[in-house]
């Protein structure tokens, strides 16, 4: 072997040396981290938190609360390395909404019947729902034990809103008018916040400890999360 093909192994040997060691320090770079645990970033308030639920096998589960209980949720799969935390919100589950059916009917009287039946997404009949319907003049009932209440008005063209409230459960509003009788049943969600779903978010990682990390949130504002116990 002549000088010049010596010369020539030597420069492949270096470019696959540096070849390898770009790609070995791009994997310990831009490695993936497994975060196992619950991580919550905690305001000075005490009625609000939230959380961040990491399992080993890329899934995480997010949670915002506030005075009234959940705000907003999700869950999804994560990629996480030393600069940045990608959060992909594709396995939230859509919520159902409260929705009301009715069926009605008229007659020549002056005066109407609204009976209402209120229920859950279980078919479990709610009582003690209260049912407003007239806001301005204060009228409204309960639902006894089966669920069930009526309210005789006064028949008018005027579109009323009834209001809907049961402990636990979201208000639901819906509007009627008052000149026929109506048989209406009522079903209610369980108060549970906002779900987050169909959404990347990426967060640019400043520190990772083994039971913390800091991170600039969407404001730019850098945020402690902490490893709860």
């Amino acid at each position: 072997m002549n000088k010049m093909e010596t010369k020539k192994l030597k420069e492949r040997n270096v470019k696959a040396y540096l070849s390898l060691l770009f790609v070995l320090v791009s994997l310990n770079i831009y490695s993936q981290f497994q975060l196992s645990g619950t991580y919550c970033l905690e305001y000075g308030l005490k009625d609000f938190k939230t959380c961040l639920k990491f399992d080993q096998a890329g899934v995480f589960e997010y949670e915002h609360t506030g005075h009234l209980g959940v705000e907003k949720y999700g869950k999804g799969e994560y990629k996480m390395n030393e600069r940045t935390l990608e959060l992909v919100y594709n396995r939230t589950e859509p919520k159902e909404a409260p929705y009301h059916k009715h069926t009605y009917w008229e007659n020549k009287n002056d005066s109407i019947h609204f009976n209402f039946k209120i229920m859950n997404f279980s078919d479990e009949l709610l009582p003690n729902a209260t049912v407003i319907i007239d806001l301005d003049k204060k009228i409204g009932v309960r639902t006894d034990s089966s669920g069930m209440a009526c309210v005789k008005l006064k028949k008018s063209k005027k579109l009323n809103e009834i209001v809907v409230n049961h402990l636990g459960f979201e208000t639901y509003r819906f509007d009627l008018r008052k000149n026929h009788n109506y048989n209406i049943e009522v079903r209610l969600v369980e108060t549970s916040g906002i779900p987050i779903k169909n959404e990347i978010v990426d967060f640019e990682i400043i520190e990772n400890g083994s039971d913390y990390f800091k991170m600039k949130n969407e404001n730019g504002k850098v945020v402690l999360w902490k490893k709860q116990k």
